[in-house]
């Protein structure tokens, strides 16, 4: 099957600059809630510490897109400040219910880069034709001109999205991608990169039998226990030999 839009070369540029935009959407993010949380009165803790915990999940999805490229290392930085300052301004707590504690902290997650990566049947169809990707022309790894705006696909050729700013009259460079209409979940894997760069845990359990190991024999469960972990010197992101995603 002949493609119906011109090719123009590799997409290798394309991803590139998608993925810096990622990077740099959740860094304004971060900003912005850094921003609000700041603004506001004195009188108002509760709402400043909530903004500045948006800052900290929206700065944690920044490094999960940077993982792996020269962006990484700067945005591990401003996690680690960011992490410091909601510590010490607001106090930190593990994750409590009853008796049983976990992990809530993006940022304490976020430095065990493991991820998530689901498993199972998938109806994928192009981007670009909206046919099935195992059937279509449109080739992983190259690029297409196409005209932006909706479609009779339903969306946005450009972004994949119903409604968007791109123009029926302009011509894009873009990749195709594979949209899933319909998944059978089989499994639900861990990997040390997720496809998806966000499929990440939101919590983490911890045994009680460690807390009392570290906290001493005056620590009863079912008390709050502060998380203190950002106070010390950071070792660096920790790495495991799961596959990828």
């Amino acid at each position: 099957m002949k493609s119906s839009f011109p090719e123009d070369g590799d997409n290798s540029y394309i991803r590139l600059a998608y993925l810096r935009s990622r990077i740099d959407e959740r860094l304004a993010e971060t900003d912005k809630h850094m921003a609000r949380s700041n603004n506001l009165k004195p009188s108002d803790r509760g709402g400043a510490e909530s903004a500045a915990r948006d800052a900290l999940l929206s700065c944690a999805r920044a490094l999960d897109w940077a993982e792996d490229s020269d962006r990484e290392e700067e945005t591990h930085r401003r996690l680690d400040l960011l992490e410091f300052y909601v510590r010490t301004t607001f106090g930190c707590r593990l994750g409590r219910h009853g008796t049983t504690y976990s992990v809530t902290c993006p940022v304490h997650i976020g430095h065990r880069r493991i991820g998530l990566s689901i498993g199972g049947r998938a109806q994928r169809v192009c981007s670009l034709c909206g046919i099935d990707v195992s059937e279509c022309a449109h080739l992983p790894g190259r690029a297409y001109i196409v005209n932006g705006g909706p479609s009779e696909l339903g969306w946005c050729r450009v972004c994949c999205q119903e409604k968007c700013d791109h123009k029926s009259t302009n011509e894009y460079r873009v990749a195709p991608v594979a949209i899933v209409q319909h998944v059978d979940l089989e499994e639900v894997s861990i990997v040390s990169k997720p496809a998806q760069p966000e499929a990440r845990f939101s919590s983490m359990p911890i045994a009680t039998s460690e807390l009392v190991a570290a906290l001493g024999p005056s620590f009863v469960p079912g008390q709050d226990v502060s998380c203190d972990r950002c106070l010390t010197k950071c070792n660096g992101l920790s790495r495991f030999d799961f596959p990828h995603g």
